[in-house]
């Protein structure tokens, strides 16, 4: 992790960093003059990768290849990888622990909605309100549920969970959902193109489900016979 910079010039041309996404202008500053080529490793923040982001640094150095998470710019050397669960730090998210010690549930529900509407207004809002008037749709807000242990009994019930970004593009609720078995749906961006292959439904607007009981079971009973690179929910796939 970048936390100083003298390090930085005895580092070998062609090698790895590590560095937490919002320290990105500390690296840049100290690769100004010295332009030394690096292989990049981006994650624990909520910055977008975008272009103005890759090309801020790709202008300072030679970045031969950058993986992070929160990928939105297409390029052939940048790759996402999964923000996944959160950390220990953070006590209003699932663990690891939490998602092992789990009950497996048959879930008997279709859709649920849990999530801080303070947290990206704009699109967050409008779709928590839409989807309350809806019978087939379980609606929470974080403040009903008193733990994590209640909150995995609540989520697993279902077969579906809504996962809008926050203040990044990808969120510790997908990686909850996968690990539980719950389908988690996602919109459409360049960050989730990198996880087709992972059960995951992606959709242009989620208010287009809004009423569409019938295609969501359809896409579930689909999506339980398919063939799904189950490894990429691994560390070891990823290092």
């Amino acid at each position: 992790m970048v936390q100083g910079t003298e390090w930085l010039d005895s580092i070998d041309e062609g090698a790895t960093i590590y560095c937490k996404a919002d320290r990105l202008p500390v690296l840049r500053r100290h690769f100004y003059e010295s332009r030394k080529p690096i292989h990049l490793i981006t994650h624990d923040s909520d910055l977008t990768i975008n272009q103005d982001v890759f090309r801020s640094l790709d202008d300072f150095t030679e970045i031969l290849s950058w993986k992070g998470c929160n990928i939105d710019y297409q390029h052939d050397k940048l790759k996402s990888i999964p923000l996944g669960l959160a950390n220990d730090y953070c006590p209003i998210t699932l663990k690891a622990p939490d998602i092992m010690y789990a009950e497996e549930v048959e879930p008997r529900k279709l859709l649920y909605i849990n999530f801080n509407t303070k947290t990206n207004p704009q699109e967050r809002e409008p779709m928590y309100h839409k989807f309350k008037t809806n019978d087939s749709v379980t609606v929470r807000n974080p403040n009903q549920i008193e733990d994590n242990g209640e909150y995995i009994e609540d989520l697993t019930q279902h077969k579906f969970s809504i996962c809008p970004r926050g203040n990044g593009i990808d969120t510790h609720r997908m990686w909850e959902c996968l690990y539980l078995g719950i389908i988690p749906i996602v919109k459409d961006c360049v960050n989730i193109r990198f996880f087709e292959d992972l059960p995951i439904l992606v959709v242009e607007d989620y208010m287009d489900l809004v009423g569409e009981d019938k295609y969501l079971e359809d896409i579930y009973t689909e999506y339980q016979s398919k063939d799904w690179n189950l490894d990429k929910l691994t560390t070891g796939y990823w290092v």
